[in-house]
């Protein structure tokens, strides 16, 4: 008779732990599985199959470019808006509410990052006219229009000034400004004259040597300014130089960066001013502040992220401005970590900031975190990559949304890593439990090519914008996930008078649908002209609910068991597993190496009732060999309805 062992696989609440088959030694081995799909951790531990997807709306305008984003007026208000080719598109609980026309061109949209408070969101661009999107008081009711700052900030792109300029007057209009020698040109009408306690926008050229001038800030005096400490400059926002391409808001303060021209500088508005960016020669703490993040090497501004701090993720690493309130003297962001940033915008996790990282080249490489170093006499951010025990759930990432825990209960934080292959990484957080675990979900179809390709969180909605192929024609549908939700991409109606034909699966047309109506699953379907007939064994059916849509599978599978049995350890020896005692929660069906666990038994059933979910144990033996060559043993559970896997344990044998 062979040795035996128990061992138990616990609760998998480290999810999926991808290439550690030979870390055993981690502490973290035996709570986490090989492979963890279409599932999402439980707090109380476990992993529990997700739900389905219910089907919103068909975007075809996605095809040439989309972008998902939240607008939340108010904790009852709240708005998704799909930024669309040439338009914005307004939904509020699912609905479609009205389309807002909108300058951005497909092929742009990634490029678009946003912040936005009660009822005003602001929407930057590098290559567009910062924009400004108000809700005007109805859910259909949108403006959008180009934001109109005062007293932009200034940049001198020229040489410094290289002889005497002198203004005829100290304040007013109309008034002459005369060089030492040639220093204007034409092209410098609607420039900036600075120097002297001084400002003035330049109104018409006369000649090489002198220029009218519109004083904004009174000059100290008429007399010289001398050679170099004058100067003239541009605003730094404009179609020639570009736009910002980043914002938000933090201390009462808009701040913007990285234009074309200027990638790694910043500024900030006037507290309290949104707009408005003047600032003096007295630099009040009111006043517009600025910064140019210089170091050893670009620092391109890639996301702006407030939270307890100012975060300015960058090509060159983390900068943070830690100094609060925000001056004109204080305004200095110092870098913190050296670790690249994607241009990928930031999620709060947990009262932490969490982004994507990349390598030298730029390319998304990781989920971090930042985190407070507490070895550190300084308040100093140090990066925590996130994603070490599971490297293959950030695949090429294109997009992430992040969705806060709910207050009270047993909820989690979770982030979502939409992938370059359609897939995402799921991250479920909550650290006074200490659980932290990734799953992967996909939603294929019938196709097996079908992609999720944005997503974003509006309350705790997950809305998805997924690439499909139905009926061999690729179609965009937004959908959101729904807990009770059987199937993707999905339908559910209901009727008083019991039917078997029902219509309203259009967006299906021509696809063969999965079918739950009643309680109970029922044949899989063809859609035709919109509609579905419900049928059990061929034979029609009259239902009063029904749900129809794609079917996904949910797979978990055990990391390999590496156990130290009295004579040595099964690594390179064959071994069996002897028997798997799986422990699961409202459970439909399951399969345990392509084996069918029965959950139901003949003997006490009435018919016609709705099919009850089992909770409880249940016991498979004898699961076969694995050869010394292959890798240790393991268990797979797969299946398609809902279930809670909340513990394995197997017993193997020599």
């Amino acid at each position: 008779m062979g040795l035996k062992a128990p061992i138990q696989i616990y609760d998998f609440t480290a999810g999926w732990l991808s290439g550690l088959e030979a870390r055993a030694d981690l502490r973290v081995y035996y709570k986490g599985g090989r492979e963890v799909t279409n599932t999402v951790g439980l707090t109380t531990g476990g992993q529990k199959r997700r739900g389905g997807t219910r089907q919103l709306a068909e975007i075809p305008e996605a095809a040439n470019g989309a972008v998902l984003a939240r607008f939340e007026f108010s904790t009852e208000q709240t708005y998704l808006h799909v930024f669309l080719n040439e338009t914005i598109r307004v939904f509020k609980d699912g609905e479609f509410m009205v389309d807002v026309t909108a300058p951005w061109v497909g092929a742009d949209l990634s490029g678009l990052r946003w912040t936005q408070s009660l009822d005003t969101m602001m929407i930057a661009h590098t290559a567009y006219p910062t924009q400004k999107l108000v809700r005007q008081g109805g859910h259909t009711a949108w403006g959008l229009s180009d934001i109109a700052w005062t007293n932009p900030p200034t940049y001198r792109f020229a040489d410094p000034t290289t002889v005497t300029g002198t203004p005829a007057a100290k304040t007013g209009s109309g008034v002459t400004f005369t060089a030492g020698a040639d220093a204007f040109a034409a092209g410098d009408v609607d420039k900036w004259i600075i120097g002297n306690d001084g400002k003035a926008l330049i109104t018409a050229y006369t000649s090489a040597t002198q220029v009218t001038i519109s004083i904004r800030q009174d000059f100290k005096d008429t007399t010289a300014i001398a050679a170099g400490e004058w100067s003239i400059e541009e605003d730094v926002w404009t179609a020639a130089r570009g736009y910002p391409g980043v914002i938000t808001l933090f201390e009462e303060r808009t701040f913007i960066g990285a234009s074309q021209s200027l990638l790694q500088t910043t500024w900030g508005s006037r507290s309290g001013e949104p707009f408005d960016f003047k600032s003096t020669y007295e630099a009040l703490d009111d006043e517009a502040v600025g910064a140019n993040l210089r170091g050893n090497r670009v620092n391109a501004i890639h996301q702006l992220f407030a939270l307890d701090a100012l975060f300015l993720f960058t090509t060159g690493g983390v900068w943070v401005q830690i100094d609060r309130p925000i001056t004109p003297a204080n305004y200095l962001p110092k870098k913190h970590c050296a670790v690249p940033a994607a241009d990928l915008q930031a999620v709060e996790l947990e009262e932490r900031v969490a982004f994507i990282s990349a390598d030298e080249e730029g390319n998304p490489v990781c989920l971090q975190e930042l985190q407070i170093d507490e070895m550190s006499t300084d308040t100093r951010y140090v990066p925590n990559d996130l994603s070490v025990l599971c490297p293959d759930a950030v695949a090429d990432p294109v997009d992430l949304t992040a969705r806060k825990s709910r207050v009270g209960g047993a909820s989690a934080s979770h982030v979502f890593v939409v992938n370059g292959d359609g897939s995402m990484g799921v991250l479920h957080s909550r650290r006074r439990e200490n659980i932290l675990g990734w799953t992967r979900w996909e939603s294929r179809g019938n196709s097996g090519t079908d992609k999720v390709m944005r997503a974003a969180v509006v309350g705790n909605d997950i809305h998805l914008l997924v690439r499909r192929t139905i009926a061999g024609a690729t179609r965009w549908f937004l959908e959101v996930v729904d807990d009770d939700a059987f199937w993707d991409c999905s339908k559910r109606l209901s009727s008083e008078t019991p039917q078997s034909l029902w219509g309203g699966f259009a967006h299906l047309e021509g696809e063969t649908v999965a079918v739950w109506a009643d309680g109970a699953r029922r044949d899989d379907v063809i859609v035709t002209d919109g509609a579905i007939t419900v049928s059990d064994g061929g034979t029609a059916v009259p239902v009063r609910a029904v749900e129809a849509g794609l079917p996904f599978s949910w797979a978990i599978e055990t990391m390999p068991v590496e156990a130290q049995l009295a004579d040595g350890t099964l690594i390179g020896e064959a071994h069996r597993i002897v028997k798997a005692t799986i422990r699961v929660k409202d459970a439909y069906e399951m399969t345990v190496n392509g084996r069918p666990v029965a959950f139901r038994k003949f003997r006490g059933m009435t018919l016609d009732t709705p099919l009850q979910p089992f909770s409880g144990i249940k016991q498979i033996r004898f699961l076969g060999w694995r050869p010394r060559d292959e890798i240790g043993a393991t268990v797979r559970l797969t299946g398609q309805l809902p279930i809670t896997i909340e513990s394995a344990t197997l017993v193997v044998a020599q």
